[in-house]
């Protein structure tokens, strides 16, 4: 049933019925109606529930595929670098990210729009590179 993995989802990521409500664009009784299995979303707001909780939209809508768009494996294997991972900065020993840091950012890259998307690449370089960004401005 499509409200049983919304309520999964949500409650995985630790957000409560309100919080979906304001992200999808609905009221907190829709979602209650969604998760109880009253009524089911509208295809838009199903799809905007996938991307705020970081699900496939299949699996939300039936159950099959892979839930998260995050695969743990690989992703563990990024966050166990090897001591050569680490960054040395005016003297400073920078570790890796934690897996935990490494999540929330691709969650929330994920949910940008494209030239948002962009526009964060170039301040990251800049920062790596030591360009000031408002240079090319």
């Amino acid at each position: 049933m499509i409200g049983h993995r919304i309520r999964e989802a949500r409650k995985l990521r630790g957000y409560n019925q309100q919080w979906l409500a304001e992200q999808v664009g609905v009221s907190q009784p829709s979602v209650s109606d969604w998760e109880s299995g009253r009524n089911d979303p509208t295809m838009d707001n199903l799809a905007m529930a996938a991307r705020v909780l970081d699900v496939h939209i299949e699996w939300l809508a039936t159950g099959r595929g892979q839930r998260d768009y995050i695969e743990t494996a690989p992703l563990a294997t990024l966050c166990q670098d090897p001591p050569e991972a680490y960054v040395y900065t005016q003297k400073t020993l920078i570790p890796p990210p934690s897996r935990q840091e490494t999540l929330e950012v691709s969650r929330l890259f994920r949910r940008l729009h494209p030239t948002q998307r962009d526009l964060l690449l170039g301040v990251l370089r800049s920062l790596l590179d030591g360009v000031s960004e408002s240079k090319g401005i």
